[in-house]
């Protein structure tokens, strides 16, 4: 039943018993309508709430205000922000050339040809790998590509081989870096005596990256 007015009543007009009692038990069923209403919604939100998966998520959302609390109190404890920044900042500068320190590397895998390297605060650069020939060979050339690009050619660099005759007494073949730019090392080998081998070169440079 909607809920309205059925009569409209005047100041001095005499009122029947009989629309009165019906007024009133219009307003009777009205409100036993919203009575089964609200029970209706009592009975879902029970059962809504006894819902295992409705226990998890409350859990789950007092857990997330938890850590959102325990954030905004230690956020409240750093103070001013901008203050810490500029200290770093301030500390940053006033160690510059006294302390140096790794900020990127990389290890060797298969994915990367085994290369590695290790780059500092201060720009400097270590990197290296080993290349391999895939079989053993009396002398052979090679181009490698360093994984960090160094600012010019002006670097140290060394390659040097493992050496493999098949036997106790050999003498080391040569190994020398014939080309070398900001982004490559060209790599010869080649024998010293007969018989001897090589498939692995190990080589290595440092010298300031470019930033």
């Amino acid at each position: 039943l909607p809920l309205s007015r059925v009569t409209d009543y005047q100041p001095l007009e005499k009122i029947s018993p009989t629309t009165l009692n019906q007024d009133m038990n219009y307003m009777m069923e009205v409100l036993k309508d919203l009575q089964d209403e609200f029970e209706t919604l009592q009975t879902q939100y029970s059962e809504i709430a006894n819902k295992e998966s409705t226990a998890v998520l409350l859990a789950k959302m007092q857990e997330i205000h938890n850590e959102i609390t325990a954030v905004s109190a230690q956020i409240s404890t750093l103070g001013d922000v901008s203050q810490i920044r500029n200290d770093i900042t301030t500390l940053n500068t006033r160690t510059t050339g006294m302390l140096d320190y790794v900020i990127e590397s990389q290890m060797p895998t298969a994915e990367n040809n085994y290369t590695w390297y290790r780059k500092y605060k201060s720009g400097w650069v270590e990197q290296g790998g080993i290349y391999d020939n895939g079989s053993l060979a009396e002398s052979f050339e090679t181009t490698i590509t360093m994984p960090v690009v160094m600012s010019n050619n002006m670097y140290s660099a060394t390659a040097t081989a493992s050496v493999d005759t098949g036997s106790s007494s050999y003498t080391a073949g040569g190994t020398i870096i014939f080309t070398h730019s900001t982004t490559q090392l060209g790599i010869a080998f080649w024998r010293a005596s007969s018989g001897c081998k090589t498939r692995y070169i190990n080589w290595y440079v440092c010298g300031n990256a470019l930033s």
